[in-house]
């Protein structure tokens, strides 16, 4: 298509002309060609860190987690198994240093290997932690990850940002930018409404 790129989502087609937004152009199915440097920007709206903790992956508990925040809607775009080291944990839990529980924070997510994920979706770190209840699991509400799946306070299977300033520096903590990935799904104009432009 001379002159324009274009992407295609769910039931909509979105064309980007010089000098124009996007815009709704027809009615297709398939996924997005790419080319357009600020169309997750636009369209997919933000990152978010997940790291499922070492009770969930004693427990066996990864692919239940996976498979509710994909279930949700959301969009895995980094994901990895690891040994999370010093630096790591200490990064990771900067913000609490000093407190009395700090040093066992980095005692526990070093006990065993972690399955740390990035995920994308509109308004991702609210979504998530909507997802996972409350911290402590012994009080969060049945029907979230928590509420499901644990009792504890401290071993409460997944550490997740808690804003977009925090997704951003855990991001970097954990992955390189060459090892979180844009793509897109066919399903993606079905998790949003798009016709307007804006995910819904």
């Amino acid at each position: 298509m001379s002159g324009s790129e274009c992407c295609i989502r769910g039931p909509y087609f979105f064309g980007k002309n010089e000098g124009q937004g996007y815009e709704v152009l027809s009615n297709a199915f398939g996924v997005c060609r790419r080319g357009i440097d600020d169309f997750d920007s636009m369209f997919l709206g933000s990152h978010e860190v997940d790291v499922l903790k070492p009770d969930a992956v004693q427990r066996g508990h990864v692919g239940e987690i996976i498979s509710r925040l994909e279930r949700k809607g959301l969009k895995i775009v980094g994901l990895k198994m690891i040994q999370v080291s010093e630096e790591e944990a200490r990064a990771l839990y900067a913000v609490h240093q000093g407190e009395h529980f700090y040093e066992p924070l980095l005692r526990f997510i070093r006990s065993s290997p972690v399955v740390v994920a990035a995920v994308e979706a509109k308004e991702a770190c609210a979504v998530v932690r909507r997802l996972l209840g409350a911290t402590n699991s012994a009080e969060a509400e049945p029907g979230t990850i928590r509420g499901d799946l644990g009792l504890s306070h401290r071993f409460n299977l997944v550490h997740a940002s808690d804003s977009p300033e925090t997704a951003r520096k855990e991001l970097a903590i954990f992955f390189r930018t060459d090892e979180y990935l844009t793509y897109d799904r066919a399903l993606e104009g079905w998790v949003y409404d798009y016709s307007t432009g804006e995910p819904i």
